[in-house]
């Protein structure tokens, strides 16, 4: 449960593997590093093999949990952190759903990116994450 002095920081969903959970994103971005280094003919014999053990029915299920997490998200900042935003400060202009939904998905992408640098426990600070909210 969220409160005031509650912060968001980076989502990643954990699924689990083999007993354990394991950060899905990594997992991700460890599948296009490896593929895009095979399209550049940059694979190393060790990293082929890395590369085959993938299990693309999981990697499928990775993903499907970070557009869960991100959808989860979105609707929790639209409800709940935005619910009270009547209007724009800069330009005074009446806020709509729509405009809701602009800072809601950058927020959610910055959130998401594994190699974004924002602590576990570090949350979105300003104006180092600012979005523009006008």
């Amino acid at each position: 449960m969220m409160d005031h002095f509650s912060c968001l920081g980076p989502i990643d969903p954990q699924i689990e593997r083999e007993g354990q959970l394991v950060p899905a994103l990594s997992y991700l971005n460890q599948y296009e590093r490896l593929n895009d280094k095979a399209k550049n003919g940059e694979l190393s014999t060790a990293e082929y093999a890395l590369l085959v053990k993938l299990d693309l029915g999981e990697l499928h299920q990775f993903e499907q949990g970070k557009d869960l997490l991100i959808d989860l998200l979105k609707k929790w900042l639209t409800q709940y952190k935005f619910k009270n935003w009547r209007k724009t400060e800069t330009y005074n202009t009446e806020v709509t759903p729509d405009l809701k939904e602009t800072p809601t998905r950058e927020i959610a992408e910055l959130l998401s990116d594994p190699e974004n640098d924002v602590p576990m426990a570090a949350g979105l600070t300003r104006p180092r994450y600012a979005i523009r909210l006008d």
